[in-house]
C-alpha cells in the first residue's frame, strides 16, 4: 500500500492518500499493540506536506519519532528528522525545503525512466 500512496501522491491525489493512510494508523491505534512502525505516520507527513500543511506534518513525524526515534528516518530526507525532533517550525521554509526534495525526486525518476 505505502507504494500505492506514493503513486497517488506523485500524481496529485493526495486526499486518497490521506484517507489510506488514516484508516491504516486507526487501526493500528486501535489493535492494542505497541506500535513498531513509523512509515505510515511519515508517509502521511509527506502527503500532509504535499497538500502544504506543515504544521500536522509536524505532529506525524514527531510521532514517527517516538516510535522508532532516529531510526525511524533513516531512509527519509533529511528534512523530516529535522521537523520531527523541531519545537517550532517556519512553514514556510519547510515548504520550500519540501518543494526542493519534490522536484529533485522527480528529476532523478525522469533521469531513470530515460535510461
Amino acid at each position: 500500500m505505502h507504494q500505492y500512496v506514493q503513486i497517488l501522491n506523485y500524481n496529485g491525489h493526495t486526499q486518497r492518500s490521506v484517507e489510506l493512510l488514516n484508516e491504516e494508523i486507526v487501526d493500528l491505534e486501535g489493535a492494542g499493540y505497541r506500535i513498531i512502525h513509523a512509515e505510515p505516520y511519515i508517509q502521511m507527513a509527506e502527503t500532509l506536506l504535499h497538500q502544504s500543511n506543515p504544521v500536522l506534518a509536524h505532529e506525524y513525524l514527531q510521532k514517527a519519532y517516538l516510535i522508532g526515534s532516529a531510526r525511524a528516518f533513516r531512509d527519509q530526507p533529511k528534512l523530516y528528522q529535522e521537523m520531527a525532533k523541531s519545537k517550532s517550525l517556519d512553514e514556510q521554509d519547510i515548504l520550500l525545503q519540501f518543494a526542493a526534495l519534490d522536484v529533485n525526486a522527480k528529476l532523478l525518476s525522469d533521469l531513470e525512466d530515460n535510461q
